[in-house]
């Protein structure tokens, strides 16, 4: 009986444990971009502008977009809580209305919002990504 009561109250322990939230984001470890930046900016968001694949091994996305891309840093945010889900380098690799670019930080889905960052922001990340070349 005694056994059953030290199960149960340990039981209980390891659920008001689990329970408890921290307040930290998964995968807040490795977007740097979103550390760096103050308060909560506000992006110019292209609008013809897609992911169409994501590669994590290669760490590359695929791009679409019908007006012209400019080399630089870019952002993703999440189509839903816009949250940023990665930061980009896109090269003057391009296909037609295809673009590539490679994935500094984070983790980015299919269909996230893709912006450009602030020319200060770009100036953070070449610092922080000096070494970043294209295959």
């Amino acid at each position: 009986m005694k056994l059953i009561r030290v199960y149960l109250a340990l039981v209980l322990l390891i659920t008001l444990s689990a329970c408890h939230s921290t307040g930290s984001k998964i995968g807040s470890d490795i977007l740097a971009s979103s550390e760096i930046s103050e308060g909560k900016p506000t992006y110019n968001i292209l609008e013809d502008t897609n992911i169409v694949h994501v590669d994590n091994t290669q760490r590359i996305v695929t791009l679409k977009s019908y007006d012209s891309i400019e080399d630089g840093y870019y952002i993703t945010l999440s189509p839903f809580t816009a949250d940023i889900t990665s930061t980009l380098k896109i090269y003057n690799a391009t296909y037609g209305t295809i673009y590539i670019g490679d994935i500094l930080d984070g983790r980015p889905k299919i269909n996230d919002s893709v912006a450009k960052v602030s020319p200060s922001k770009s100036q953070e990340l070449n610092i922080i990504y000096s070494e970043v070349a294209i295959d």
